[in-house]
């Protein structure tokens, strides 16, 4: 009975855009909400528009606000009180949070909006599954990845097609990257720098914790687990490059605005920098490298789509975005979820989405916990606690355990 329900839904979109052409009728609306701030903002208003373009009855309405917990609590504020959006975007971990405020799908209702599991990743389809619902529409993987600067290798006698794979080849680069350029006694190029924000560099550290065989919570998500031996290596790892190896400057900085000016040799950044370093430096990509003692391993995240109720409307848009021309628009920013795309001349014959995509066998997701960015909030203040040495790494981590544990038990 309720896939007959999403089905006469899927119908009714088909009548609308009848209804609005030979009547005149006015638009329906759909309010999409997202925390799209960084380079891929622009794609993304670029497809939003080509969506209102082939879909004159429809009008999508973009609007993009800051990421973290203050955009998860005015979505929710919005749906309690009855003003939610139609569409919102959220990363995967956030699933626990939102499900008992939204209406997720069946894999039946997945299927009749045109998403059949084996056309995308398996790691999109299973990021968005609880039990047997999925709470939203995937729309792209997300990975870190190691940007280095091309000229500056060859410069310092570096192989500009060969990247480091492993830390011992990328701890070999970053000191030959490091330079006093102009002879001041005092260094100007930097291999390495640790930036000032969470976003990426929390999940650098989160990426060595993992290739070290650790993880941010236990099994069963109740407690975190990242002050032990995999995570205090993994903190001093990035400590010693600034104050043992001295490839780093010993405060936290803006990497991205150093590397486009040419004074760094190699940073880490999510996919979605890519547009952001196009055409203005000439740089390399890279999976991200095993910096840890166990495995490969990079954070990853999804970009979902997620529908308080599933309106005509709303459901086109989502079914048009998760499609082959909105896959392809988000094949300019991030990898695509849809196979179809992914491995298309798009991504396969890109220097650089190529580079990553290789990569996707070693990402790994978060765990799905309401509380999550609160927890990677004590975790980021841990790792610049630390940084600026105003506690010991373990201190800096028992400190951020504690706080993110009396919050998981809280709430």
């Amino acid at each position: 009975m309720k896939r007959l329900s999403f089905v006469l839904l899927l119908l009714t979109m088909l009548i609308l855009g009848f209804v609005f052409v030979a009547y005149g009728a006015e638009k329906q609306i759909v309010n999409y909400w997202s925390r799209k701030t960084g380079p891929d903002q622009v794609v993304i208003q670029e497809a939003v528009a080509a969506f209102n373009r082939q879909h004159p009855q429809i009008e999508v309405k973009f609007q993009v606000m800051p990421w973290g917990a203050a955009y998860n609590s005015r979505i929710r504020t919005a749906i309690l009180t009855g003003q939610p959006p139609e569409v919102f975007d959220i990363a995967p971990w956030l699933g626990p949070y939102f499900l008992p405020y939204v209406q997720p799908f069946t894999e039946a209702e997945f299927a009749d909006l045109g998403i059949k599991k084996s056309d995308y990743a398996a790691e999109a389809i299973e990021g968005v599954r609880y039990g047997d619902r999925y709470v939203g529409v995937p729309l792209s993987i997300l990975t870190l990845g190691l940007y280095y600067n091309k000229d500056l290798f060859q410069k310092a006698g570096l192989d500009p097609e060969r990247p480091p794979t492993n830390f011992r080849e990328f701890l070999v680069c970053a000191k030959s990257l490091t330079r006093d350029t102009d002879g001041d006694g005092k260094i100007d190029q930097w291999g390495w720098m640790l930036g000032s924000s969470l976003n990426p560099n929390a999940w650098l550290w989160e990426s060595i914790l993992a290739s070290n065989g650790g993880a941010i919570l236990n099994k069963d998500r109740t407690k975190v687990a990242f002050e032990g031996k995999p995570g205090l290596e993994a903190l001093q790892l990035l400590l010693d490059l600034a104050y043992v190896q001295k490839v780093a400057p010993p405060e936290l900085a803006d990497p991205s605005k150093s590397f486009v000016a040419g004074k760094l040799g190699m940073t880490v950044g999510g996919i979605w920098m890519i547009p952001a370093y196009q055409d203005k430096v000439r740089f390399g990509t890279v999976s991200l490298p095993q910096f840890g003692s166990k495995q490969p391993a990079s954070w990853g995240s999804l970009d979902v789509y997620v529908l308080p109720k599933h309106t005509p409307s709303a459901l086109a848009f989502a079914k048009w975005m998760a499609g082959p021309e909105g896959q392809k628009y988000y094949a300019k920013t991030h990898l695509p979820a849809r196979l179809e795309i992914l491995r298309s001349p798009a991504i396969t014959a890109h220097p650089h989405f190529s580079a990553l995509a290789k990569g996707i066998g070693q990402v790994f997701i978060p765990p799905a916990h309401k509380d999550l960015m609160e927890v990677y909030d004590r975790m980021w203040k841990a790792i610049q606690n630390a940084y600026g040495k105003s506690l010991s790494p373990q201190q800096a981590l028992d400190q951020a355990a504690r706080e993110s544990n009396e919050i998981l038990v809280k709430k």
